[in-house]
């Protein structure tokens, strides 16, 4: 996520989603996943079948639910 980040920089420097980001790219769907994680209050636990929200909550120390599924992804 950091070098996708990193990705998103211009020639200066500076942040630049606006001119970086693209429908087809993964970077979209990262930084979407990172923003919702720093976004959802500490007193919610985050439902989701996408594996990369168990290093997100880890390591922003928020949690997962971890109740009923019905599928699998």
């Amino acid at each position: 996520m950091l070098k996708v980040l990193d990705r998103m920089k211009n020639a200066a420097g500076d942040y630049d989603f606006a001119n970086k980001l693209t429908p087809r790219t993964k970077g979209n769907w990262w930084l979407g996943d990172l923003l919702i994680a720093l976004e959802s209050p500490h007193y919610c636990a985050i439902y989701t079948t996408d594996g990369l929200f168990e290093a997100l909550c880890d390591a922003l120390g928020k949690r997962l639910y971890v109740g009923y599924m019905s599928h699998k992804p």
